[in-house]
């Protein structure tokens, strides 16, 4: 874990672990080039204007993602998504939310660049606002470890806790103590089970994307690299999450408007870092497989990559989610990743950011908010990745494609 602190230490919190909250916010702030949040210098052009949109991208409307197929109406339960545009904050409020002088602290579930995109949206939002963010963490999916960072950040006394993407049946007791303390609780990608959101409710907001949609993109992807047809394999994680099932059936819904792209196999993937094994007996019971379907990028669809090469079967493809170094740096060398998909991940920190400084003032957030997601492939990769990932991430030199 990852811990950030710029002032003193509170009482329990020992000397060397002050030290190193001391000099993980130094190094954060200057990676972002911004000052701390004391610095009352500090402007709010990202807080007020948001990152801006490539030419490119369309953000459906809620309206619009009603139409696709994939569509899932359970995933908002009893709340009606908004995007993230809807989202306003004035300066007159950003002065007062400047006055509280409040603390955040983030529980990160992963330390991959679509992680990290999270972290450097949140923070600068956060410096804008004049919020300490005192804390982060990788509980690498891992429910005894959110539960164990949970118990480790309470110490740091924050105003504001911003965490998501567990089982919604596990959150409950692990966030109890939070609720109980007060602490405002922003969800990425869903909710606690049993537990309301808005106003006066435990949860202040949830941010996500529309699950269903991320799938119809990969699906127009692989019709738009193969337009006469391929055999697919698909590969799906078991974990039991909204969005991980949104997202498959999204994708399998869109492929029935393009007949000719046939689904030969649906194998199960029990553990991300073990996808090669599920892809080694796929490519061995359904050799007439064309395209593999990666859940997401980074590590499974890297493992994907390599029992395609073990095999030799230099024919096969993957198209995946979740644009990363790997997917990225196939497309740009025309690799076996031929297609990925990205979803705003750094405007989402600044959304969340946003939402959060805003509940705890007593203004009015939507519920459900939701921000775009959007195809990637050679004609787009270079803008993609910097809306997707924000300043702090580069793609690297050796994969950039200038113009697209």
């Amino acid at each position: 874990m990852r811990l950030t602190r710029s002032k003193r230490a509170p009482k329990g919190v020992g000397r060397w672990q002050a030290l190193i909250l001391a000099i993980g916010l130094l190094a954060a702030a200057c990676s972002t080039g911004q000052s701390v949040p004391s610095n009352g210098n500090v402007g709010a052009d990202f807080v007020l204007k948001g990152w801006q949109t490539p030419k490119w991208l369309h953000v459906p409307t809620v309206q619009e993602l009603k139409n696709y197929p994939g569509d899932l109406p359970d995933y908002y339960g009893a709340y009606t998504p908004t995007n993230y545009s809807d989202l306003k904050i004035t300066q007159a409020e950003v002065a007062a939310i400047r006055a509280k002088h409040w603390k955040a602290v983030f529980l990160n579930w992963s330390g991959v660049p679509y992680n990290q995109s999270f972290t450097f949206g949140m923070r600068r939002a956060f410096q804008e606002l004049g919020i300490d963010l005192v804390a982060t963490t990788d509980f690498e999916f891992d429910a005894v470890q959110a539960n164990a960072q949970v118990q480790d950040v309470l110490p740091l006394y924050p105003d504001i806790m911003i965490t998501g993407v567990l089982d919604p049946t596990q959150w409950p007791g692990i966030l109890k103590p939070v609720r109980d303390r007060g602490i405002t609780i922003t969800m990425w990608s869903q909710g606690v089970q049993g537990w309301g959101v808005g106003p006066g409710q435990p949860i202040c907001n949830i941010t996500s994307y529309d699950p269903a949609y991320v799938g119809v993109t990969v699906a127009d992807e692989i019709h738009k690299y193969y337009p006469n047809g391929a055999n697919i394999g698909v590969i799906r994680w078991t974990f039991n999450h909204p969005v991980v099932k949104g997202r498959d059936a999204g994708f399998l819904n869109e492929l029935k408007k393009y007949p000719n792209l046939k689904v030969v196999a649906d194998l199960p993937m029990p553990d991300p870092n073990h996808a090669d094994v599920v892809a080694a007996a796929m490519l061995t019971r359904y050799p007439q497989i064309n395209v593999i379907y990666g859940p997401w990028d980074s590590p499974p669809s890297e493992g994907i990559e390599a029992a395609i090469r073990a095999s030799g079967r230099k024919d096969v493809r993957i198209a995946t989610m979740d644009l990363g170094y790997t997917g990225a740096h196939d497309i740009a060398h025309d690799g076996t990743i031929f297609a990925d998909s990205g979803e705003s991940v750094y405007e989402a920190g600044r959304t969340m950011a946003i939402a959060s400084a805003l509940c705890r003032l007593g203004k009015p957030v939507p519920p459900f908010m939701i921000v775009p997601t959007f195809g990637v492939d050679k004609s787009n990769l270079d803008s993609a990745w910097l809306y997707m990932h924000g300043p702090n991430i580069p793609l690297p030199k050796q994969d950039q494609l200038p113009g697209t």
